[in-house]
């Protein structure tokens, strides 16, 4: 065979060898269909009232518990569900000694939100975990209408955000639960949400209803309850105040002008943890009402449940007259001990983070407001000396200490527009 012919049986079979390599890559997908699974849940034992909490103790009438409804979750997840029961509401047991019934403080109807998972009632925190729920007020989000009657209670309306790790300093709100139960005369419900009607609501033979809210913002939810033998009853739930009210609402503005809340100043938490944050709101006799300080999540400031992964808005707090800032008083502050309170941080281990990072148990929370033309605070504490600028809005400030201040003085020195100078003296303040 001639060297030419050679050279021409190789080319082409090159040639077949490039095409078939095309052919097999046009007919190969480039692109898995392969779907990811689902976040695998870890199931944890319940969790157990601790013997100091102080909490009322709730005993469950026999045959009163029932799933009332469940819904499916938005986001793929176990169904949602409300579980209620009617209890015996009794005083906390005696710190000391051994535990015993205390007093009878009334028949309540409770209902508490949560998942269902491999059929048991229970919730599910932002790291994927299971917990069954016991009946009592920790484990999953409870309401309990006082000593309850049909035809005589108000509705109990709550809402709850689910947020992701808490522990992380960038958490977001990812479901906003709006829930409750209203007794069974009621035959229907309407819910509102920023003015814009959700989904028709469902509801149970005892009058428990659920339904989802937009998570990103403190929305205002208004419920429009008809019962059978008994009027219909308005509830608004706003994030400025800390229960539902009945129209008229000008009683309960605590002398704030409405949606004009911002959150305003934030701070760092020493561990690296949720930053701290301070709201404010317009007031109607001039100036700004400060919100109650809390940690800051998306946009919104407010108090963790680290047991559930929850979110609840801090609300506003009594703003009743116009703040009468001087040239000699210019700053109107507060002072906390934040980790101290156990209705402020439920559920947060004290020891986390602070090991890594070497810092003190416990928060120490300065903020509040101050006159239009300061530029800037320097606080000196007998930790540290920080200088901060306020917000250009509300003229609001928040700093936050690892620790506490048991000894020493604490001391403002302002500095106004103008470049002159005032100090107020704190004094010691004992914390």
């Amino acid at each position: 065979m001639s060297r030419r012919l050679i050279r021409g049986f190789i080319a082409a079979a090159l040639l077949a060898g490039v095409l078939a390599g095309v052919i097999a890559a046009l007919a190969v997908p480039t692109h898995s269909r392969v779907t990811a699974p689902p976040p695998r849940i870890s199931v944890l034992p319940p969790l157990k009232p601790k013997p100091d909490s102080g909490l009322v103790v709730l005993q469950v009438q026999k045959g009163s518990a029932r799933i009332e409804l469940t819904a499916p979750d938005p986001r793929g997840g176990p169904p949602f569900a409300i579980r209620a029961f009617r209890a015996v509401m009794r005083a906390p047991s005696p710190v000391h000694g051994p535990p015993r019934p205390g007093r009878l403080l009334g028949h309540d109807l409770c209902a508490q939100l949560g998942r269902i998972y491999r059929g048991r009632f229970g919730w599910i925190d932002a790291g994927n975990r299971f917990r069954p729920a016991r009946f009592s007020y920790v484990g999953a989000p409870i309401e309990c209408g006082e000593r309850w009657r049909d035809k005589r209670n108000d509705p109990e309306l709550t809402r709850t955000t689910l947020i992701t790790n808490p522990l992380l300093a960038n958490a977001q709100p990812t479901e906003s639960v709006v829930w409750g139960i209203a007794g069974s005369l009621l035959r229907g419900v309407s819910l509102q949400v920023d003015g814009v009607s959700t989904q028709p609501v469902k509801i149970s033979k005892r009058g428990a209803f659920l339904a989802f809210a937009d998570p990103s913002g403190p929305s205002k939810v208004t419920g429009n309850f008809g019962y059978a033998g008994r009027p219909p009853k308005t509830l608004t739930l706003d994030p400025a105040r800390p229960l539902p009210v009945s129209p008229p609402l000008n009683r309960y503005e605590h002398g704030i002008v409405l949606d004009s809340e911002q959150l305003e100043a934030r701070a760092p938490d020493p561990t690296g943890e949720l930053p701290w944050g301070i709201e404010a709101s317009r007031s109607t006799k001039g100036g700004y009402c400060p919100w109650d300080i809390g940690r800051v999540v998306g946009s919104r400031v407010g108090r963790i449940d680290y047991s559930l992964d929850t979110f609840t808005d801090s609300g506003v707090l009594p703003c009743l007259s116009k703040i009468g800032f001087t040239r000699k008083m210019p700053v109107q502050w507060n002072m906390t001990e934040g980790a101290s309170d156990p209705d402020l941080e439920v559920g947060s281990d004290p020891d986390l983070g602070r090991v890594a990072l070497r810092t003190l148990p416990g928060r120490t929370v300065m903020s509040g407001l101050v006159s239009p033309d300061v530029r800037e605070i320097t606080i000196q504490t007998p930790r540290d000396v920080r200088t901060i600028v306020p917000s250009p809005r509300a003229h609001a400030f928040i700093v936050v200490y690892d620790g506490s201040f048991p000894a020493g003085n604490t001391d403002l020195r302002v500095t106004f527009s103008d470049g002159s100078h005032t100090v107020q003296h704190l004094g010691n303040l004992g914390f």
